[in-house]
């Protein structure tokens, strides 16, 4: 080996954005001669990041030798905001927001996890605003290792039947053996009276207590009066 290196340790990051910001690429990397372990040659990190805008964030990271560098781990963030289009002479509006975190570590499975929320949107232009949001989670992908002992390969197969239990609101069985969790559900309509605006809103919380999902719900009612919004009648129920 290089052995004039070994007393060597360098850290070096770098950063380039291009089209106004828009596209930000950065990398750092962790360099030593000889490492704790006596490997020569030796990077960690090794980190590669791009992000475009606030909407969309992707790492991955690869330490070792230089002559044997291994992908360790990969971190995905998407916000996509709201998505709309718009229907019949633009006075109808749907669309959708998608957000989520995925962190894959290619040595602990059980690092592994997924958070994600999907928001549905459906507006009539000075008349109706409406939307469903759902959040979840997943802290369980070390199950789709090697049958579901953690170690071996990725089963694509039994994340995606996974998947498919989750959705199966009419089977209780599947949404009991899931490990796609459902953690939160909003549901909330406005409407535009002219002078007053209604506004109607259901959120739950689901949380595991003994064994058991137990669904939290809370609902608001609110008549606000638009031309002095302090003006207004509100109500919770828990």
């Amino acid at each position: 080996g290089m052995k004039f290196l070994r007393p060597f340790g360098i850290t070096e990051s770098l950063s380039v954005t291009l089209f106004n910001s828009l596209l930000k690429i950065q990398q750092s990397i962790g360099y030593k001669g000889l490492s704790s372990s006596g490997v020569e040659n030796y990077f960690s990190p090794l980190n590669l990041s791009v992000s475009v805008g606030s909407y969309l964030n992707a790492v991955i990271g690869f330490s070792g030798s230089a002559d044997n560098l291994t992908l360790t781990t990969s971190r995905l963030n998407l916000q996509t905001g709201d998505l709309k289009i718009s229907l019949w002479k633009g006075r109808i509006f749907i669309g959708l927001n998608i957000g989520g975190t995925m962190n894959f570590n290619f040595y602990d499975p059980f690092q592994n996890y997924l958070e994600y929320s999907f928001k549905f949107i459906f507006e009539i232009k000075e008349f109706l605003s409406a939307y469903i949001s759902l959040n979840g989670s997943n802290k369980n992908f070390y199950k789709y290792f090697g049958g579901g002992t953690g170690a071996g390969a990725f089963s694509f197969k039994d994340m995606f039947e996974d998947l498919l239990r989750s959705l199966n609101i009419f089977n209780p069985n599947d949404l009991r053996n899931t490990n796609f969790v459902l953690s939160g559900l909003d549901i909330a309509l406005s409407h535009d009276m002219g002078e007053w605006a209604l506004s109607f809103k259901y959120t739950t919380d689901i949380v595991l207590e003994q064994n058991q999902w137990t669904w939290k719900p809370k609902y608001t009612i609110l008549l606000q009066w638009s031309a002095i919004p302090e003006l207004r009648v509100d109500k919770t129920i828990e």
